[in-house]
């Protein structure tokens, strides 16, 4: 930096000579000499050497603290007979110049560079300070050497003292608002904001269950029956909001604003629940109790039966040798399965085939010798197949049997087998036989 100004000056006086020997030339036109340019063009690539330092200074700390000037440099400004700021007069660019003036551009742009470089800046970033300096318009005041060049003598901003670019630039830094950042900010502000997923919007408890159970009811299986019973899906909507089924239609009912399909498939669901409540109710219950597997629940020698639960039987199980012995085998039965109606069933011919359902059993007699467990009598099995509308629950079988008169006296157990057909389970009971020789061992049992 100590040399800076010495060299500057230096090359000056070569072209002070220069300009006189032109001026002693009659010329009908004043036209600057080749060296009279190129000090132009070196002051001007001093100023661009001071605004390209200012950039580079802008991602520096500022620092409070008075920073030492270079001894070669300041001589220049502090030493005796030195040329001061306001010392510096304004002149035409066409003028002549002196020595004594090109010694003083000089001075001056070496002092401007001393200034640029020893002046505090902020430290905001390397990102900061290069956006700042690309995208924020930013207004350049010139250097004093280059103001007084191009400048004519008496304008306003000859008479007013200007900071230097380094003064300028640091304070755009400091003070003015970064407009890329914020942009980017902004953008990012944004983007986050379009990609906040929105909280799913409430919903009414009740509207919610009604139209998840009216799915449930439209839905279907393989077999065609609904997903969910009747009973079932109608307990939890009436169990919030007791009869709000009952004024489904009502413009006032809670829900009103249910779809078409969503009330009819409640409606018909709530309908054929109270035509028959038992039955649905008795679904329920079979269907929360533990599965206990096909099985006959009681089995009977009856003299009448007239239907489940209604029979009348024999007083007792001995019987005399040589009688046919008439009888009815009732059997209860509990676990059996249903299936999905067919054509040849027993069909009712006015309901449509698949609202109908059918228990197809098949059931088988044998008697037994107790004493050697020889076979004395049997029955084929024989299929049965029952179609009801609704599903049954309780279910029993009826035969009427004839046991011949040619047992011999002793006792035998009568075994029933009923096989269900739908799943292949088989159940058993067996219903004990005595045959005596004569009624007078009857009175005495």
């Amino acid at each position: 930096m100590d040399g800076i100004a010495p060299a500057l000056a230096q090359h000056a006086q070569p072209q002070a000579q220069s300009q006189a020997q032109l001026q002693a030339q009659p010329h009908t036109r004043t036209r600057r000499p080749a060296a009279t340019r190129a000090a132009w063009v070196t002051v001007w690539l001093a100023g661009t050497l001071v605004a390209s330092c200012n950039i580079a200074a802008c991602g520096k700390r500022a620092d409070t603290r008075p920073q030492p000037v270079d001894t070669g440099l300041a001589s220049l400004l502090e030493g005796p007979g030195a040329n001061k700021r306001g010392d510096i007069k304004l002149i035409e660019p066409s003028a002549s110049l002196s020595d004594e003036q090109k010694a003083a551009w000089a001075n001056q742009a070496a002092l401007n560079l001393e200034a640029v470089m020893n002046a505090p800046s902020e430290r905001r970033g390397l990102v900061t300070a290069v956006n700042e300096v690309v995208e924020a318009p930013v207004v350049q005041e010139p250097t004093t050497a280059l103001t007084e060049l191009t400048q004519p003598a008496g304008s306003p901003a000859s008479n007013t003292s200007t900071e230097t670019p380094a003064t300028q630039i640091a304070s755009t830094t400091t003070d003015a608002p970064s407009t890329g950042l914020q942009a980017m900010v902004s953008a990012d502000q944004s983007a986050l904001t379009v990609a906040t997923p929105t909280p799913p919007t409430p919903t009414d408890p009740l509207t919610d269950i009604a139209t998840k159970m009216a799915a449930l009811l439209r839905q279907t299986d393989a077999a065609g029956k609904p997903l969910i019973a009747d009973l079932p899906a109608i307990l939890p909507i009436e169990s919030l909001k007791p009869g709000v089924l009952a004024t489904l239609n009502d413009a006032a009912n809670p829900l009103a604003m249910l779809s078409t399909e969503d009330k009819q498939a409640l409606i018909a669901a709530r309908d054929r629940l109270l035509a028959n409540p038992r039955g649905a109710t008795n679904d329920l219950i079979k269907s929360l109790r533990p599965t206990s597997g096909f099985n006959i629940l009681r089995t009977a020698l009856c003299v009448r039966v007239e239907g489940f639960g209604r029979f009348e039987p024999y007083q007792t199980s001995t019987f005399v040798q040589g009688r046919t012995l008439r009888a009815i085998v009732y059997v209860e039965l509990d676990g059996f399965s249903t299936r999905p109606a067919r054509d040849s069933d027993p069909v009712l011919s006015s309901v449509a085939l698949s609202e109908q359902a059918s228990v197809d059993l098949t059931q088988s007699l044998s008697l037994y010798h107790d004493a050697d467990d020889l076979l004395a009598w049997h029955r084929p099995a024989r299929g049965v197949i029952e179609t009801s509308r609704n599903k049954r629950h309780d279910f029993y079988l009826i035969q009427q049997v004839d046991l011949p008169p040619t047992l011999t006296v002793g006792r035998y157990n009568l075994k029933v087998t009923v096989t269900d057909r739908t799943t292949q389970a088989q159940a058993e009971a067996v219903l004990p036989i005595e045959i005596v020789a004569h009624e007078s061992a009857l009175r005495g049992r």
